[in-house]
């Protein structure tokens, strides 16, 4: 006899196994959506990669359940830096009969992912002046069993607490106008739309054209920013650009 208790915690810093998690996820939602396939997930390897070696900040946590606690009682001082990515890592307690008594054993499993990026526009191809002070909110994502239980909420409001705290003056992302609750989630977290563009590519899995609508969003702390609502319930979709 087995019983299990799941629980979900949102915890910052490089875990192993986190790039993997991300690209299953992204191909999971992304590749019967949109068709997409190698392209997008080797494009999207290569411009994690590099930022997972420049994470700063808190690294793996040892201890979640202390973690949490000062989470909760306010006593945690955000990670400082400028990247940074938090996991949602659900956490599954097993009691397994076996013939030499009960054991417990823990089953961890990452089933959401969000990235700041915070030198995105500081170097690089996409380097500007001020870059320094803008950084770029990449890969929200949940696991579909997990989806609509606000998980990506609590994602999105960890990375916004990391952006304000480190004193970012604006943070970007790019969406899909089709991914509805993710939008709204964004809109009520302070972002403001400040481009859209329809863009035809071929789908990777049949061949079929089909248009993207992409939505570039901006969140600035001089007005447009705001507070993450608690009403948005619902996780779907993801940022979206890989390079």
């Amino acid at each position: 006899m087995s019983t299990t208790t799941p629980t979900i915690q949102i915890l910052p810093g490089y875990r192993p196994g986190i790039l993997g998690h991300t690209l299953d996820m992204h191909m999971d939602f992304y590749s019967p959506l949109a068709g997409w396939g190698v392209s997008f997930e080797a494009g999207l390897a290569c411009a994690l990669g590099p930022l997972l070696k420049r994470l700063d900040g808190m690294d793996v946590i040892k201890d979640p359940q202390k973690f949490n606690k000062e989470a909760t009682d306010g006593e945690v001082t955000p990670p400082r830096g400028r990247n940074q990515v938090w996991s949602a890592v659900q956490t599954q307690d097993q009691d397994q009969d076996q013939a030499q008594g009960n054991k417990k054993k823990d089953s961890e499993r990452i089933v959401g992912v969000v990235y700041v990026n915070g030198d995105y526009y500081r170097m690089g191809e996409h380097k500007e002046e001020g870059g320094e002070e803008v950084c770029r909110l990449q890969c929200l994502i949940v696991d579909d069993e997990v989806r609509g239980l606000g998980v990506g909420r609590k994602l999105f409001a960890a990375a916004m607490a990391f952006v304000k705290e480190a004193g970012f003056r604006e943070c970007r992302l790019t969406t899909s106008r089709e991914l509805k609750a993710a939008r709204r989630l964004y809109e009520r977290g302070g972002f403001v739309v400040v481009e859209e563009k329809n863009e035809e590519y071929v789908r990777d899995d049949d061949g079929r054209q089909q248009v993207f609508e992409r939505m570039e969003y901006v969140w600035r702390r001089d007005g447009s920013g705001g507070d993450v609502s608690e009403e948005t319930q619902t996780d779907t979709g993801m940022e979206v650009a890989v390079g």
